[in-house]
């Protein structure tokens, strides 16, 4: 048992050492590189500044994502809502209630699903206003 384990192994490795030197001997080894523009995924990109937020601090921005007019980005565990014009339309959620891990836009309901650290949130967007907020 034990022998056929090593006369295997060696086997195996012979093979595998042949496959390996050929390619190295060829130099086929392919490099892993990106081709394209960012045409070819996005009609425009768009800069948004951001204006003042009432005291609340935005470092680093994620997760941004547009629903209608509206822009919605995570920051220290908050979902924060701007204006396409990044004017600032207030906190969505509170991070000493819920901190954002991610969130979802579901527009044919016009809902946030906000998925916490520990909680999943659901919040119905009315025009203009977030209104409701079931866990």
């Amino acid at each position: 048992m034990k022998r056929t384990f090593y006369f295997l192994l060696f086997a195996m490795t012979l093979v595998g050492g042949t496959f390996f030197y050929e390619a190295f001997l060829s130099n086929n080894f392919s490099t892993y590189s990106i081709k394209g523009a960012l045409s070819d995924i996005a009609d425009e990109v768009v800069a948004v500044p951001l204006k003042h937020t009432q005291g609340y601090k935005i470092k680093n921005a994620r997760h941004v994502r547009q629903l209608g007019n509206s822009l919605f980005l995570v920051s220290n565990d908050a979902l924060y809502r701007f204006s396409i014009e990044g004017e600032f339309l207030g906190r969505v959620t509170d991070p000493d209630v819920i901190k954002v891990g991610g969130y979802i836009i579901d527009s044919s309901f016009r809902q946030l699903i906000v998925l916490g650290i520990k909680t999943i949130s659901i919040i119905i967007l009315s025009t203009g206003n977030c209104s409701k907020q079931r866990s």
